[in-house]
């Protein structure tokens, strides 16, 4: 996990805020409050703003047709508009006149009229694309038609659609009409816009009308004027605004999160910045235009405006700081500077422009200053990106910087094509803003995957359950109402069904409507109770689905009880039942982690250890005085109860509550239970079962202790000797005795024998190779394959030269005839003392710590290659390779098995490459015995004189001359 500490910039104690953080909380929180009030005050107002239900538009022309006409081949109805006249359009019906005076009594004119009729086309959103779709274009005779068939309109506004009970609609306004006034007051429409808006203080004045009050709309419909009395209703909440008001809240809740929780660093003050300027641009959003223009209002409105431009610069100077500081940038103090520079003039010129006249702002110059930002910055990080971070930070990073990328470039792309001309669908571009649930996504995603500044989202899951489950009901519910809702409004005409004892006859006839009421009334009822029904099955099996990943299935305990106790009767040792138990009583509970641990006849842990599974088996070192509050444990208990020194140990390696496991009151061991799956608390149910299974558990276990007993006694009896001999008999006696180098080695099994061999091949004053080898395993068997491969290695050597070939052959004499489980790793090197060069393989094994005295560094060379007996010929010779390095006089050569850079201390900890690597370093004036006898001290001192896990083996060649 990456700390705060990591990435915080070096100049971090200037900063002000820095040193005054907890002020900058108190400013999140009244800027969250500001916003949440901003967001319920919006939300209050657009749902109770006026509504007409209509689709206005501006009049196609100024030329109403008052009267209907015909042509040739055409007739052309009254409400129509004539747009052109031979291709000419006019101002006024002085000019029409005078062009018509103009041309001869039997001249044929060319007239292109707004035909109504196609009213599929006004739900296109290019006004000029309405008009022309819509259009008609006739001939006709100059006596057909003139300007006394005209009626010029100066002002008005036309009904395009009136939405199904709409207030509107319900008045009996229709499409086609003219709306001249409302309440003696005619609409104006933006007129530097390409499509259709009312200007601001018509759209003020429109939704300032009262409710439920009768407002006169007057209107010109076929050439009459008529008043229809209007009811408005409310806007309501449309699920644009519903989304917009759940987005403002995520990026309010995230960002002030985040602001409250780590104000002390720039980066995520930046970004809690950027959260919540982006929460109160949707806020805002919801009703720009108030029915009130009060001081608030306007205030309000000159916040959104410069928040909205403020946010690009606080955005790309949070990205400078997060999730890493670009050092390259934040030094040049010029390019943020730059920024915040425009941005200022911008606002400025906005204020200024806002103050004079609102209506004429160009958009399009601040579109291509905020344009050229980004691409700046883009350019920027481009050529100043940080290559020195870390690949977390990078891959942060790139994630984070590509979320915004994609989020900008979609808003100036589409600003762009908008510019151009380029239309889009209405439903895009009033959902596009969804795009935007990226960001607080991938922020989530790199601060939970990074663990960016210690940053912990994690959700408990029985949290996770519950709103799961709430939330799945909240959808059948709603999805319940919804279609009852659609059933509700659906109305069928049943036929006529004549009953006789011989037929049903459904006749072509319809019931009366009062008979058609009650019959629709029983199918309703009868859909309901079907779709009930339909939606409680779908609840319980997704329910039960839910139940299933979130571990809450009710278990059989009977069952379940009698599986691990058939089971356990059949493990003898006590490490296969322990396994087992361990194992069996996570899956049965579901637990997230389990262990044990068994108390010999001397009341000691048996080998120190925990067997523990959580999805996978593993064991656990422990001190043997942890324990000893255990012992006197009469039934569970949880670990937070006993002594600090043993519940700390337990805590941290996620343990709640010990099961004391006895038998006659002979305590035999006990069992230690992790938290559930479902991050519940155990139950009593839970508990009972427990103890049950461990008082069953408890004669199995003392069996295993009797058979341990036996075994051991057996091994000491039998394998001892035979041991012994092998490991005699296949070590080399001394080191050969090479005039330029200085050899040492050493072995220690871990038990009375072990699985590690070296050998000296060919030792000559010319050359030698060493080999150093483990076999898997410990113990006889593990000596029997080492004492065999040493016989391998001895004859190859005569006949394979190279470390590789002699490898390569040994692996294809042993594959067929090792044991599927059994491998054996080796490292071979071969010493030309002449050439002060050494050719070395490696299989499996571990790599060889060369210290190069030119640069007194160590460095570990590691050749491909697989262990002896894991792949057929093929696969292992594609695997291995063969690697020279020259040396010089003091260059030394270590070769070491895993049971050193492995050895374990009380802690868990592991002694590792580096300290090897620095005993090697410290010592290398020494002689190889000296560094041999250096770095099993520093083992043995390292572990504390521990119990010895694996066999520990290790030769150093010196070159002295």
């Amino acid at each position: 996990m990456m700390g705060q500490n990591d990435i915080e910039s070096s100049k971090s104690d200037s900063r002000f805020w820095d040193r005054h953080y907890k002020q900058f909380r108190i400013l999140i929180i009244i800027f969250s409050v500001i916003i949440f009030s901003a967001l319920a005050i919006d939300s209050y107002r657009n749902a109770t703003t006026v509504f007409t239900g209509t689709h206005y538009m501006r009049l196609p022309s100024k030329f109403y047709v008052a009267k209907t006409f015909s042509a040739q081949y055409d007739t052309v109805l009254t409400g129509s508009f004539l747009l052109q006249v031979n291709g000419k359009i006019f101002d006024s019906l002085s000019q029409i006149k005078e062009f018509y005076e103009g041309i001869g009594s039997d001249s044929l004119v060319k007239l292109v009229f707004f035909n109504h009729n196609k009213a599929k086309y006004l739900e296109d959103e290019d006004e000029k694309k309405k008009f022309v779709m819509m259009s008609d274009t006739i001939i006709a005779k100059k006596s057909d038609f003139n300007d006394s068939y005209l009626l010029q309109l100066d002002s008005g506004t036309y009904i395009a659609l009136t939405i199904p009970n709409g207030a509107t609609f319900n008045a009996g306004v229709k499409s086609g009409d003219v709306l001249l006034a409302i309440k003696g007051v005619s609409l104006k429409f933006r007129e530097e816009l390409p499509y259709e808006m009312f200007t601001t203080p018509s759209l003020r004045y429109l939704r300032s009308l009262p409710l439920n009050e009768h407002i006169p709309f007057l209107l010109l419909r076929n050439n009459q004027l008529i008043v229809k009395d209007v009811t408005l209703n409310t806007y309501g909440v449309r699920t644009i605004h519903l989304l917009l008001i759940i987005y403002s809240l995520i990026f309010l809740c995230f960002g002030a999160f985040l602001g409250i929780k780590e104000s002390g660093n720039i980066g995520i003050r930046l970004t809690s910045l950027a959260f919540l300027i982006i929460a109160f641009q949707f806020a805002t959003s919801l009703n720009y235009n108030p029915p009130d223009y009060d001081a608030v209002s306007f205030i309000k409105i000159m916040m959104t405006n410069i928040l909205g431009i403020f946010m690009l610069s606080v955005i790309i100077h949070s990205l400078n700081y997060f999730p890493s500081p670009n050092e390259k940038i934040i030094n040049k103090k010029i390019y943020i500077t730059v920024i915040y520079s425009v941005i200022l003039v911008l606002v400025a010129v906005l204020t200024v422009w806002f103050i004079i006249d609102f209506e004429k702002i160009i958009g399009t110059i601040f579109f291509a200053v905020m344009f050229g930002l980004v691409l700046f910055y883009i350019v920027l990080r481009i050529i100043k990106r940080n290559k020195n971070a870390p690949a977390e930070y990078r891959r942060a990073s790139v994630i984070i910087f590509s979320t915004w990328l994609i989020i900008t470039m979609n808003s100036f792309v589409i600003g762009l094509f908008y510019r151009l001309g380029v239309k889009f669908p209405q439903w895009f571009s009033e959902y596009n803003f969804l795009l935007m649930i990226l960001i607080p996504v991938s922020y989530f995603f790199v601060l939970r995957r990074y663990g960016i500044y210690g940053i912990d989202f994690h959700i408990k899951r029985n949290v996770q359950y519950n709103l799961l489950s709430v939330f799945l009901y909240l959808v059948l519910f709603v999805a319940f109402v919804f279609i009852l809702g659609k059933l509700s409004q659906t109305e069928i005409n049943f036929p006529y069904i004549r009953f006789s004892f011989t037929d049903v006859v459904v006749t072509s006839s319809l019931l009366s409507q009062d008979a058609n009421i009650i019959y629709n009334k029983i199918f309703f009822m009868l859909c309901s109770l079907v779709i009930a029904f339909i939606l409680l099955k779908i609840g319980k099996y997704s329910q039960n689905f839910i139940n299933k990943i979130y571990y809450r299935q009710k278990l059989d305990y009977r069952t379940a009880q009698n599986e691990l106790i058939n089971l356990i009767q059949t493990k003898f040792t006590i490490d296969s039942l322990a396994i087992i138990l361990v194992e069996k009583i996570t899956k049965l509970v579901r637990l997230k982690k389990a262990g044990a641990i068994f108390f010999d006849e001397k009341g000691q842990i048996w080998e120190n250890k925990i067997y523990v599974f959580d999805n996978k088996n593993c064991e656990l070192e422990i001190p043997q005085d942890l324990c000893r509050p255990v012992k006197i444990l009469k039934t569970y208990f949880p670990v937070e109860g006993l002594p600090d020194n043993c519940s700390e140990y337990f805590i941290e390696n996620k343990f709640k509550y010990v099961f004391p496991v006895k038998i006659k009151e002979k305590l035999l061991g006990a069992l230690f239970t992790g938290e559930k799956l479902s991050e519940i608390q155990m139950k009593e149910e839970d508990f009972s079962f427990v103890t049950s299974l461990m008082s069953n558990a408890a004669v199995a276990i003392e069996n295993a202790f009797l058979y341990e007993e036996l075994r051991m006694q057996e091994r000491m009896k039998n394998e001892l000797e035979v041991a012994r001999k092998i490991q005699l008999a296949s070590l080399p006696q001394k080191v050969p005795e090479i005039p330029d180098l200085d050899i040492c080695a050493v072995s220690f099994p871990a038990y009375e024998v072990g699985g590690d061999f070296y050998d000296f091949l060919n030792g000559t004053a010319d050359e030698i190779t060493v080999v150093v080898g483990d076999v898997s395993g410990k113990g006889t068997s593990a000596a029997l394959y080492m004492s065999k491969i040493q016989g391998i290695f001895q004859t190859l050597k005569e006949f394979y030269p190279s470390p590789r070939n002699m490898l390569t052959k040994a692996n294809q004499l042993l594959y067929k005839h090792i044991d599927s489980k059994s491998y054996i790793t080796a490292i071979g090197a071969n010493f030309s003392i002449k050439e002060k060069k050494i050719s070395f393989a490696r299989a499996g094994h571990l790599p060889l710590y060369h210290y190069n005295t030119l640069n007194s560094s160590v460095v570990k060379i590691q050749p491909g290659g697989i262990g002896l007996g894991l792949g057929d010929d093929d696969i292992f010779n594609n695997s291995i390779e063969e690697i020279s390095v020259n040396y010089n006089i003091g260059d030394i050569f270590v070769f070491v098995s895993d049971g050193i850079t492995e050895a374990i201390n009380k802690d868990g900890d592991q002694f590792g490459d580096e300290r090897l690597k620095f005993i090697i370093t410290s010592n290398n004036g020494k002689t190889s015995k000296e560094i041999c006898r250096v770095i099993i001290e520093s083992v043995n001192l390292f572990t504390s004189n521990m119990k010895q896990f694996d066999d520990m083996t290790l030769v150093i060649v010196k070159s002295v001359s």
